[in-house]
């Protein structure tokens, strides 16, 4: 239980409370994710691009990083629309650590907003870091962790 104790803790201080995504902003540009990841960002080429892309978000996969926190270990998939940082996808490397990760999400999030159980997917918003939080389990095949910006209202229009 003590363990527990510790795994969580170090998992919520893991992600700096007014961050968007640990050291990303939300609409930074390609070179500026490259030059806040220290380097470690590896720019993708076409064919990891395509691949790692999400087009029904149009979203366009740039760079790849690896990323790891706690016991999770992750490729991290840093997404851009119109050349502005609009999404991270990490995708879990031991999936069979698959429930252990969506437990640890509840516990840091809460319930969550929208549960689609044919799909295996939970969403969560995250006001604190201005992030929408999806896991997205496909058992035995991947597992993968979804961070988009929250919506900003705008002040015109509808």
């Amino acid at each position: 239980m003590r363990l527990l104790v510790v795994l969580f803790a170090f998992i919520l201080s893991a992600t700096p409370a007014l961050a968007d995504w640990q050291y990303t902003k939300w609409g930074m540009s390609p070179d500026a994710v490259f030059s806040a990841s220290g380097g470690k960002a590896i720019k993708l080429d076409q064919k990891g691009i395509k691949d790692h892309s999400i087009a029904s978000l149009q979203l366009a996969g740039l760079y790849l990083a690896e990323y790891q926190t706690g016991p999770y270990r992750f490729t991290c998939t840093f997404l851009f629309r119109d050349e502005k940082l609009g999404g991270i996808s990490l995708n879990l490397s031991d999936i069979s650590k698959s429930y252990q990760l969506e437990d640890d999400l509840m516990g840091k999030y809460g319930q969550p907003i929208e549960v689609n159980q044919k799909y295996k997917i939970k969403k969560w918003r995250d006001e604190a870091s201005n992030n929408l939080v999806q896991i997205s389990i496909t058992p035995g095949l991947f597992t993968s962790v979804l961070y988009l910006p929250i919506s900003q209202p705008h002040s015109s229009g509808l």
